[in-house]
């Protein structure tokens, strides 16, 4: 068994945030559904190497791995929900713990989270170009407001972090209900343009008119035509 530490404990979700006292790494533990585990095992190995968009690394937990008194308090908090799980749901802990949902609630936070920086147009769009891809292979979150977290480093790099794929009160084969999540994140985006935190769209250039000349006529030949002086004028004459 596993000697964890409890660095955080979350009000309304059976999620605890732990470390290893042994190798000093932090976690995520989550009471989760058979479901969610099997997405969250499989997720990380469907997005993009090196994009904007990360999804950490998750393994399932047995049982007589998790210390008693967490296995306690989970099953508490998940009383509290209504939801049914029973599957333990170690997920690798986030460099950050600022969500794009919070970020114009507590602007604050979410601006020291950005480095001070709103979110560019190109770094938005990048970001929902990796989640469409997550979508096309079958991985959907349902609730990106509150699982898509945000953190740009000291170099200036924005990176986002998914986590949490719980939701089975929505059929994930429900082809009316493909790319929910991008449904939620252009809702998001306009919200988060009004507050300042997300750069707005740059216009799209016109593009300049292209004047196409009739090809009515062509040039023949040159000819030098007298007309009155000394050595004659060159001009053109066409054929029709």
């Amino acid at each position: 068994m596993a000697d964890f530490e409890v660095l955080k404990e979350f009000r309304s979700k059976p999620v605890m945030k732990l470390r290893d006292k042994e190798t000093g790494d932090e976690y995520f533990i989550k009471l989760a559904s058979a479901n969610e585990v099997e997405t969250s095992i499989k997720a990380p190995f469907m997005q993009r190497e090196g994009g904007i968009l990360t999804v950490p690394k998750a393994r399932e937990l047995p049982t007589d791995d998790v210390p008693e008194a967490i296995r306690k308090t989970l099953a508490e908090k998940l009383a509290i929900t209504g939801h049914k799980a029973d599957r333990y749901l170690l997920t690798d802990a986030l460099p950050c713990e600022v969500t794009v949902g919070s970020l114009d609630i507590n602007k604050r936070d979410g601006m020291k989270a950005l480095g001070g920086k709103p979110i560019t147009s190109k770094e938005w769009e990048s970001m929902m170009d990796a989640m469409r891809s997550l979508n096309q292979n079958g991985v959907e979150n349902w609730d990106i407001a509150s699982n898509l977290f945000v953190k740009r480093d000291k170099e200036g790099e924005l990176k986002f972090y998914l986590i949490d794929f719980g939701n089975d009160g929505l059929s994930r084969s429900n082809p009316d209900a493909m790319f929910e999540d991008i449904g939620q994140l252009r809702k998001l985006q306009k919200d988060l343009i009004d507050a300042g935190m997300v750069a707005k769209p740059e216009p799209e250039k016109e593009k300049p008119a292209v004047h196409v000349i009739p090809k009515a006529k062509s040039f023949k030949r040159m000819e030098y035509i007298k007309d009155g002086l000394e050595n004659g004028a060159p001009t053109m004459k066409w054929e029709r």
